[in-house]
């Protein structure tokens, strides 16, 4: 099993660090990222782009050559992650020792961390994987996305805990996911 480790911090540094581990192709231009792999460790295209208000979508379209364990460090800033999957299986957990959840073929997950334990992520060898995630930075408030904010902290910050819900595909997860694809 392939183990990385990915650092908390901005959209530039995530996409440096992937590009280490994973061996790829970095293009970059005004916070748009295309990481293309075609290695003998993994195959596939990491698009992501950040906006102004705070918000990264980022999506993965990959196959490894080994099974992989990506742990990532938990942001201080505790961004709420919207995620789903459109093929493949990735299983999820809060530390090592955490209960694995497993987002499946055209399931979604709402993810919030509440504590300094990574997130980490397993994937399989050979299974392509294609998942979308966004981002949304609840640190970061201003005119356009104020009402936003206030209604992701109502409902996600009276829960003190780590949390991932993982259920069928979640509509409006997908509509926004499709308005984003690059």
């Amino acid at each position: 099993m392939k183990r990385i480790y990915l650092k908390a911090g901005k959209a530039q540094d995530v996409f440096n660090d992937l590009k280490d581990n994973f061996k790829g192709a970095l293009e970059s231009k005004d916070d748009e990222f295309n990481l293309t792999l075609s290695s003998g460790f993994a195959k596939g295209n990491i698009q992501g782009i950040t906006f102004l208000d705070g918000i990264t979508y980022i999506q993965f379209d990959i196959v490894f050559n080994d099974d992989v364990r990506l742990s990532m460090e938990s942001l201080k800033t505790s961004p709420i992650f919207f995620a789903y999957c459109s093929q493949g299986t990735i299983q999820h957990s809060f530390g090592e020792q955490g209960e694995r959840k497993i987002i499946k073929k055209q399931h979604s997950g709402i993810l919030k961390s509440a504590s300094s334990v990574n997130s980490i992520m397993y994937f399989e060898k050979y299974v392509p994987i294609k998942f979308y995630v966004i981002e949304i930075n609840t640190a970061i408030a201003n005119q356009h996305n104020d009402e936003l904010i206030r209604k992701l902290k109502n409902t996600f910050f009276n829960i003190k805990e780590d949390y991932l819900e993982v259920s069928a595909q979640n509509s409006k997860i997908v509509q926004k996911i499709e308005e984003l694809k690059m």
